[in-house]
Order: structure tokens, then sequence, then C-alpha cells
């Protein structure tokens, strides 16, 4: 069974969910980490800065990822 739905609260410390930091530009692994996920819940999480993706000032060194939520019915 995959995940369907995935409730964050309280989080105080947590600054995303999932980061493409150690991306591997050869593989798509990241494309369906979630492929049955139908309702996001984030809520009290203060210093979250993304959700999915990764943050970074090099302007230089950008790499494309796809991620697919095809099932995603909610995000709150």
């Amino acid at each position: 069974m995959l995940l369907e739905t995935l409730t964050i609260r309280n989080c105080g410390e947590l600054k995303n969910i999932i980061d493409f930091g150690d991306y591997d530009s050869g593989s798509n692994t990241w494309c369906n980490v979630f492929p049955k996920l139908k309702e996001l819940y984030i809520e009290d999480c203060p210093k979250m800065e993304y959700i999915f993706g990764h943050y970074t000032d090099d302007h230089h060194n950008h790499v494309k990822i796809q991620l697919q939520l095809p099932e995603l019915k909610c995000l709150s």
C-alpha cells in the first residue's frame, strides 16, 4: 500500500519535506516519489522553506527535476 494522505503538524524545525540537493541527474527516482498521494496537509511549520525542491544561491548549477503527483486533490 502506498501513501495517500500526508499530514505534518507542529514541526517547528522542519525546513522541507524532500530536498533534491542529492539528486542524481542520471536517474528518475524522484519522478514517482508519492505516486498515490491524494492529500497533503501542512500546519504550524514556521521554518518551512519549501515543500519539494532544493534552494541554492548557485544560479549556474540548475538541474531540472519533474516531480509528478498525479493523484493529488488537496493541498493545504
